[in-house]
């Protein structure tokens, strides 16, 4: 027996299967062995929970049409020519909308990036209220050295957030972090109050990855050049 190809996957959330393929170990027909793959992949998880199947290491050129693409990442290391990441996913069930929390800074974009993945999603926007932060925030730091990426996420709420995300972009870029990620879920709303702060430090969005969290889960990258 020869083994011609493989596909892997795994549950990213409760309504989320993220694949990782599929990968085809041969030069005959690529195409028809890696739809197989995948047809293997979809039949696992079609009784399942999920609503949806992701794939953000890329897939084969000839498998594209079979999923959304939900954009990409242009990502740099040092001494070799930037590589795109491109991110898809396939929708397994319709879609049930839900609720995520924004600012109006990023409404627009929210809203046609929903309107061209054809996600129903009811937009709230996070507003001051006059209430006071207190405490310091926290922040996770998933440093990935051999890719020279670092991606971010918030795990608490604090007086010092706005400070605390510049410290982290400062610290990471002195120490030779060419790709700086964060990444908010949209479905907790006092994530949606660090957008502007995100701005302010130079990140701009560019995926979302539907029901990937709590609700969707958004990624920035870090742009000097970026102005808004």
């Amino acid at each position: 027996h020869e083994i011609l190809g493989g596909i892997l996957f795994c549950n990213r959330s409760e309504r989320i299967v993220q694949s990782y393929g599929p990968y085809v170990f041969h030069a005959g027909d690529q195409k028809r062995t890696g739809e197989a793959l995948l047809d293997g992949c979809l039949a696992r998880i079609a009784r399942s929970k999920a609503l949806g199947l992701l794939s953000l290491s890329g897939l084969p050129p000839l498998l594209e049409g079979h999923f959304e693409p939900l954009g990409s990442l242009s990502l740099r290391i040092p001494g070799a020519a930037p590589t795109e990441r491109r991110f898809f996913f396939r929708h397994l069930h319709e879609d049930p909308g839900c609720e995520v929390w924004s600012q109006v800074e990023l409404t627009a974009w929210l809203r046609g990036q929903y309107d061209r993945l054809v996600l129903a999603r009811e937009i709230r926007t996070v507003r001051a209220m006059g209430e006071t932060q207190s405490g310091s925030s926290l922040l996770a730091a998933e440093i990935l050295r051999e890719r020279s990426e670092t991606v971010l996420r918030p795990l608490l709420p604090g007086a010092d957030l706005a400070a605390n995300v510049e410290a982290h972009v400062s610290f990471l870029k002195e120490d030779g972090i060419a790709n700086l990620l964060f990444e908010l879920d949209l479905g907790i709303p006092w994530h949606g109050a660090l957008i502007p702060v995100l701005f302010a430090n130079h990140f701009e969005p560019r995926i979302i990855l539907p029901f990937a969290g709590q609700a969707d889960l958004i990624i920035f990258q870090h742009n000097d050049a970026t102005e808004f």
